[in-house]
């Protein structure tokens, strides 16, 4: 089995939100990501979903290393990015893009769209000078632009036409892997559809490595190789997509595709609909994050965090429920060990 192309590591990031002094009394953080791992095989697409405020987003930019983990590492084809420089980190950049939420604001409004693909390419020292131009136009033949758009301001084209702009900005520089955060949330409902196709298209004829971020279940079900449930900062449920939409092992997870039209309810069963809103990520509470909103929460839930467990070959999930069943599993196998002796 080969090395995965993007592995995180018991990554952890903090935000320091008060300062430690004699009278504040120690520093107060926010945990945004908690103990987060994390594998991208090349060619894979890993969805990452959960609630708003849930790490997802954070997740990401720690996985291209535009944020450093307060611990953990991640490694990008083997390197460690924490241990590269700052010339070091660009050169490994090249291979490394991200595709924003927002294709408005992510793109610069006083630019036409040729400068932003032949800076791109400058910056990265790719091409002559004099063919960058025409590098620009095929970009834009590629992601399904006309070649006459290239001297257009970003105002002057829908939402879809801009998401299709960024996403040829990020393919510009001949990346491994894409992290692309809510691609479609801000487009209209009748163009999601079309740029999804796009990404699908080029993820699969180039044999890109991507991070999915999005809430859109049906998208994921769709697009995704594997997914991985976050809920507080923590990834409480990963495996293969048709795995965890068939057979949630998670309460959340569970509560997450039932609450999702025509993904995860079967007919006549009913919604779950969880209780109270999400702890605070300043202030969690002990044990298992999620146990202030499960219905099948115990006293042993407050005691320590899950660890994820595998639950079959390719699903993992961190709940108590499924430690208790893996640990009945294993005292059976004994039993019937002592049995045929």
């Amino acid at each position: 089995m080969t090395a995965p192309i993007v592995e995180l590591k018991n990554v952890r990031k903090l935000y320091k939100l008060k300062g430690s002094s004699f009278l504040s009394g120690p520093g107060i953080h926010l945990r945004a990501v908690d103990d987060a791992n994390l594998s991208i095989e090349s060619g894979e697409v890993v969805a990452v979903v959960g609630e708003s405020g849930s790490g997802k987003s954070t997740l990401g930019r720690l996985a291209l290393h535009l944020i450093e983990p307060t611990s953990g590492t991640v490694r990008f084809k083997g390197v460690d990015l924490g241990t590269l420089s700052s010339s070091e980190l660009r050169r490994q950049r090249r291979q490394m893009q991200m595709i924003f939420q927002d294709p408005f604001s992510s793109l610069n409004p006083h630019m036409r769209i040729s400068d932003m693909l032949t800076e791109v390419f400058r910056a990265h020292g790719m091409h002559a000078p004099d063919e960058r131009r025409l590098r620009a136009g095929e970009l834009l033949e590629r992601v399904g632009l006309r070649k006459a758009y290239i001297d257009r301001f970003p105002h002057q084209f829908s939402g879809g036409q801009r998401q299709r702009v960024a996403i040829a900005r990020a393919l510009a520089v001949n990346p491994g892997f894409i992290v692309a955060d809510e691609p479609v949330s801000a487009l209209d409902v009748s163009v999601q559809a079309q740029v999804i196709n796009l990404m699908q298209d080029i993820q699969r004829d180039l044999g890109l490595a991507m991070m999915f971020i999005s809430h859109d279940l049906a998208v994921v079900r769709h697009i995704a190789d594997r997914v991985a449930v976050m809920y507080l900062g923590r990834i409480i449920e990963f495996g293969r997509t048709e795995d965890v939409f068939a057979a949630p092992g998670h309460p959340y997870t569970e509560a997450l595709l039932s609450s999702a039209p025509g993904v995860g309810r079967k007919s006549g069963q009913k919604r779950v609909i969880l209780q109270g809103d999400p702890p605070s990520p300043i202030s969690p509470p002990s044990g298992c994050g999620f146990r202030t909103r499960c219905r099948y929460a115990t006293q042993a839930c407050a005691q320590s965090v899950p660890e994820l467990q595998g639950i079959s070959d390719y699903h993992s999930v961190a709940c108590i429920r499924s430690d208790l069943e893996l640990q009945a599993a294993s005292q059976a196998i004994a039993r019937l060990g002592r049995f045929a002796l």
